[in-house]
């Protein structure tokens, strides 16, 4: 007899019985007994609590639904359950195979054949773009060898040693947090890529393998490994579900760290190494380390809204198994009762498990869906007309079986209460133009605040008129000084030696005039006149740079530099800035502003805007202007990441048209200078050079835009790289 349908079987006189196979054991969590269920072969693994076991144990292909029950309720009494839930039981063990309805044949038990209980419903979720499997081996032979000579990796002493590495790369990585930002600037240049891709490889393979070791040092095993594919990016895995035999929670807590443990000790090796790396390829090389076993790991594997490493961690702290399971049917439960008006029986946890199932609930599908819109938006920023195609492809097979579920539901509601079909089809309509409306419409009011250093005003800065070697210094920092006063001399030899030649050439061309006037030769004394013209051209502007070599004051003030005397046998260019003159109330903020918030901040040019110190003290300032055009030159070298400011830098370029050649370093993405006016008391009291944060205006775009720029930017910003 071949196997039917659960859901087309009346259940109420259907004799089911447990498979043979099916192994049982009792654990205690929490004080409370509960019971966990095997498929041996298949590796599979349930839980069902003490009321739910003692109503299974009942089926053994002799007795109806009704009259286990009946025997059921004789020894629970009010705990036992009731005919709707002894059904759904009944309906989930025939579903997972864990039991078959007798004279039928017994589940065939193909480790091959992938798991119904888990799929989605629909073989076409296994092309799905946005996650695809591909099981390597289900034989995990091959994988003991290697896991037990390893062993000895999850040692007590091998732990210990491992955490002492973790914190010393730690302190190493803060002492040298400026220049790892810096090293950042190229991490994603599509140079890199082929790297970064391979070191994710690697490291995600240790990963995994790390899991392995640890599984079987605990004595469980290990069955099956493979590959999985978010947006093609590859991601191994293993099946360590064999650590639900273990009864020590925190056992299975080492098992699910393992993998980040391990990264973890990889990435503290590689930032000793990175601090003391001389060749800058090595550093990328050892940066790309860092990221991939040390951001990523955390950012990735930690995450416990997604079922990885995180979840699995945080589902045995609050000793709450199949938690993802437990808050999806809890929020399928709160779904019926808001939009369809159904009861649908409650959660077997109270309390704040319960509030944290809900949470969690509410969170991972929250989640679930930005993810699924940022894949979305990436596969189609990235990948351009077959993005489309693949993002549409990828919404489609994650909607399509929830909503085929969904659409049967209502199908059923709508034969039996058309009533609550109308109830459910105005509340979800409501609720779905909310949703729309939140992501796509709703505008999200946030700050724009944009990094700016305290200067002096550029109209007391002093700079140099000409190139030249600093011969003398005639003033020091805090000196006062009067207009016109003797500052600094340069010495240039080459330009006051053309300076004078040119005014002996000047001197020979005015002697051939008068020469060529006495012989009344017209056409000499044209070319010799226009000449003199050019010789006297070009005298004036070396006049005005050997005048330049001596360097006075353009007004009274006192005088704001730095260690003037190591200036003395330096040399200058011209234009280089030397020394300011002014007072200590003659200063304004320098912000520089992203491109996409330049529109917004040009509006509120004229306003006052807060500014935000160190220690989070607070002034005002007012907007006096944008400028037109943006740059990619570095306004002040104390914003760069370099020297531990905000802004991400990368080494100048000839071909970068702005970038002068005392320009070492150039912005990733071009910036707008904004010049804030300070009151005079205030800035008597803002120190030049402190870097602040300005709080300008707000920005009002929708979500989905906000993810969308930020897949663009980082996308445009390693194609320009």
């Amino acid at each position: 007899m071949a196997r039917r349908d659960p859901n087309a079987v009346e259940l109420t006189q259907t004799k089911v019985r447990l498979a043979a196979d099916v192994v049982v054991w009792p654990v205690r969590e929490r004080g409370e007994l509960v019971y966990r269920l095997e498929i041996p072969k298949l590796h599979r693994f349930f839980r069902v609590g003490y009321e739910e076991y003692v109503f299974i144990s009942l089926l053994d292909g002799n007795t109806t639904v009704p009259q286990a029950c009946g025997l059921a309720a004789a020894k629970l009494g009010n705990r036992a359950p009731t005919a709707n839930q002894a059904a759904s039981i009944q309906r989930w063990l025939l579903k997972t195979e864990l039991a078959y309805i007798d004279g039928a044949d017994p589940p065939t038990r193909d480790p091959q054949r992938p798991n119904r209980a888990a799929s989605s419903g629909s073989p076409l979720h296994k092309l799905n773009p946005f996650w695809i499997k591909l099981p390597v081996s289900r034989d995990g032979r091959r994988l003991h060898l290697i896991a037990d000579r390893l062993r000895w990796c999850f040692s007590p002493l091998a732990v210990l040693i491992g955490v002492v590495l973790m914190l010393v790369g730690i302190v190493s990585l803060y002492a040298n947090w400026p220049r790892f930002v810096a090293s950042g600037s190229d991490a994603f240049s599509p140079n890199n890529w082929l790297w970064l891709l391979l070191c994710w490889v690697i490291l995600k393979v240790v990963h995994e393998l790390g899991h392995a070791v640890c599984c079987r040092r605990h004595g469980a095993e290990v069955h099956e490994f493979g590959l999985v594919l978010i947006l093609f990016a590859p991601l191994a895995y293993v099946d360590v579900t064999s650590c639900w035999r273990m009864s020590n929670r925190w056992k299975r807590i080492a098992v699910s760290s393992a993998g980040m443990f391990i990264e973890l000790i990889i990435a503290a090796v590689a930032v000793l190494f990175w601090a003391d790396a001389q060749s800058p390829l090595t550093q990328q090389l050892l940066y790309n380390l860092i990221f991939t076993a040390g951001v990523s790991t955390i950012l990735f594997n930690a995450n416990a809204l997604m079922r990885f490493d995180g979840y699995f961690i945080l589902a045995d702290l609050v000793q709450i198994p199949n938690l993802y399971l437990e808050a999806a049917a809890e929020i399928r439960r709160q779904a019926k009762r808001l939009v369809f008006g159904l009861a649908s029986g409650g959660s077997h946890y109270s309390g704040w498990r319960l509030g944290l199932i809900r949470v969690y609930g509410v969170s991972a599908l929250i989640w679930k869906v930005v993810i699924c819109l940022s894949l979305a938006i990436a596969a189609s920023t990235m990948f351009a007309g077959a993005g489309i195609a693949i993002a549409f492809l990828g919404v489609s097979l994650w909607l399509g079986s929830p909503l085929l579920q969904l659409w049967r539901f209502c199908r059923q509601t709508f034969r039996l209460e058309p009533a609550r079909l109308m109830r459910a089809s105005v509340v979800g309509s409501v609720m779905l133009l909310l949703g729309f409306g939140t992501v796509f419409w709703m505008p999200i009011p946030t700050a724009v605040r944009v990094p700016a250093i305290a200067r002096f005003l550029p109209e007391t800065l002093v700079r140099s008129r000409a190139d030249g070697f600093v011969e003398t210094v005639h003033v020091g920092n805090e000196s006062l000084v009067g207009e016109g006063d003797l500052l600094i001399e340069l010495r240039n030899p080459e330009l006051t030696h053309q300076l004078e030649r040119l005014e002996v050439a000047l001197e020979q061309n005015l002697i051939r005039l008068r020469q060529a006037v006495d012989q009344h030769d017209a056409s000499a004394q044209l070319v010799l006149k226009e000449q003199q013209e050019s010789l006297v051209d070009q005298i004036k502007q070396l006049r005005r740079q050997v005048d330049g070599l001596r360097l006075t004051a353009p007004r009274a003030g006192r005088i704001v530099a730095r260690q003037l005397s190591q200036l003395v046998g330096s040399y200058v260019r011209e234009g280089d800035s030397l020394l300011h003159i002014a007072e200590p109330s003659e200063k304004e903020m320098l912000a520089v502003v992203h491109q996409q918030d330049v529109a917004e901040i040009r509006q509120q040019v004229g306003t006052v805007v807060p500014i935000r110190l160190a220690h989070f003290a607070r002034i005002q300032g007012v907007i006096e202007r944008i400028e037109p055009r943006a740059t990619y030159r570095l306004p002040a070298p104390a914003l760069s990441a370099l020297e531990g400011g905000p802004l991400a830098v990368r080494s100048s370029h000839q071909q970068d048209q702005d970038a002068s050649e005392q320009d070492a370093v150039r912005l990733i993405d071009p910036h707008f200078p904004l010049r804030i006016r300070l009151d005079r008391e205030i800035a008597a009291e803002v120190a030049a050079g402190m870097r602040t944060q300005v709080a300008i205006g707000y920005r009002t775009d929708p979500l989905a835009k906000r993810i969308k720029t930020a897949i663009r930017r980082m996308w445009y910003r390693a194609q320009s790289q």
